[in-house]
């Protein structure tokens, strides 16, 4: 890779809706803890070093990692995703020009060409001509539940992101969701990761808001839709880590 990119990964969830005490990230999808997908995907990428937040069971999950990568200890795993990137920041390497951020919980599907064509599209070799500051892969996920969604402005550019709650109020419309990996210049994000604020009803950090401080003060935000939408499987619950198995079985 012409750039140096670091990835953050972010593992510090328990997983409460699993009704498990295991780690979110080491439930297993065909015989191997989710994570261990995310971490060969991202080897095979050829990413500089992988740093990976960690919290709830984090010895547990530091014992069952194979691959070679650092570790970041989050020490309020409730403090949202935004805590948790500033987690990981601090472990980035100082030569590093691009962080790539994905969750541990839903990244187990994607494809080593899927993340190369979106860093491409990051660098401007996509629809793109220029770097830009901070890009995130999308999908239509239509009648999707409980997840926010991506509003688009009438020229087809990001507009802002919405949580699903304010969302099923606006009255708008939208399919498209935010699929949770981010590539973000990283100078560009170590001066704007302080900005998030946790004024919700969770008092969390989320990272989402970061997209709308961007195109508050004029950044665009690029968005890479997924081809195949099966590649972003969120696993949540048992009911969609049997669903992640049965799409595992079939690859």
């Amino acid at each position: 890779m012409s750039k140096n990119i670091s990835a953050i990964v972010l593992a510090a969830g328990k997983g409460t809706r699993m009704n498990s005490d295991r780690p979110k990230v080491l439930h297993e999808i065909g015989g191997k803890p989710m994570i261990e997908y995310t971490l060969k995907t991202l080897n095979q990428l050829g990413v500089s070093e992988i740093i990976l937040v960690v919290g709830y069971g984090a010895d547990e999950v530091k014992t069952c990692i194979d691959h070679k990568c650092q570790f970041a200890f989050q020490e309020n795993p409730q403090g949202g995703t935004g805590d948790a990137v500033k987690t990981g920041l601090s472990k980035v390497s100082e030569n590093t020009d691009i962080v790539m951020i994905l969750h541990g919980d839903d990244s187990a599907f994607y494809k080593v060409d899927t993340l190369r064509q979106f860093i491409a599209f990051h660098l401007g070799g996509g629809t793109g001509t220029t770097p830009r500051e901070i890009s995130i892969v999308t999908t239509n996920k239509p009648q999707s539940e409980n997840v926010g969604r991506i509003i688009r402005d009438s020229s087809g550019n990001f507009e802002k992101t919405m949580e699903v709650w304010e969302y099923e109020k606006s009255g708008l419309n939208s399919d498209e969701v935010n699929c949770g990996v981010y590539l973000f210049d990283k100078i560009w994000l170590d001066s704007h990761i302080n900005k998030i604020e946790n004024n919700n009803d969770k008092n969390e950090y989320r990272l989402t808001e970061i997209l709308n401080i961007a195109h508050d003060e004029g950044t665009p935000v690029g968005l890479f839709e997924l081809k195949d939408p099966n590649e972003w499987v969120g696993i949540n619950t048992p009911k969609d880590l049997e669903r992640a198995n049965k799409l595992m079985e079939g690859r």
